[in-house]
């Protein structure tokens, strides 16, 4: 993104957040024994931080996902959401960032392979941080809370495939240019 403009980037940053919030406010399974919901805004968080990169992704997933969580009246979760949502760019981001600072052309690790490694990352974190969040506020059982983590398994897997699969598909368009990684 070195061509672009700080008004470009914030429109970009607008658009994602756009973007996550209708993913997860119109493409969504509610989980009832957790009170949440399984969605497709990972898919845009994971795409909004290969086009920004992780200091513009990050605030990008906090605000949209809180905001698509407070239109959908999951109230409750819009902080939790804040907090989980925007660490996830943050936490891939700094991993690809570091992997492919060491990374050698020679590697068996290609680019693509670092990019999903960072992803999966943050899916376990936003999945133990979710986790969390459910025995202590919402079942008071470590085991009823397991149904949430079999949902955000399938949500991050789906997300990491999208946004992969979003990336390749703009990359041979005119937005190439806006990719970070």
């Amino acid at each position: 993104m070195a061509h672009e403009t700080q008004t470009q980037k914030l429109v970009l940053s607008a658009l994602m957040a756009g973007l996550i919030i209708i993913a997860i406010f119109f493409f969504r399974i509610p989980v009832p024994a957790t009170q949440g919901i399984i969605h497709l805004g990972d898919g845009f968080i994971f795409l909004s931080l290969l086009m920004l990169g992780p200091r513009y992704a990050t605030p990008v997933a906090a605000v949209g996902c809180a905001l698509a969580n407070i239109l959908a009246g999951l109230t409750f979760w819009a902080p939790w959401t804040f907090f989980i949502k925007g660490g996830m760019p943050l936490i891939a981001g700094l991993f690809i960032i570091a992997m492919m600072k060491n990374h050698k052309k020679d590697s068996m690790l290609k680019p693509a392979v670092i990019k999903i490694m960072g992803m999966a990352l943050a899916g376990i974190w936003m999945t133990g941080a979710y986790y969390v969040v459910n025995v202590l506020f919402i079942t008071g059982s470590w085991v009823v809370s397991l149904v949430g983590v079999a949902g955000d398994i399938i949500q991050v897997s789906v997300g990491i495939a999208m946004a992969m699969a979003l990336a390749a598909a703009l990359r041979k368009t005119p937005a190439k240019k806006y990719f970070t990684f």
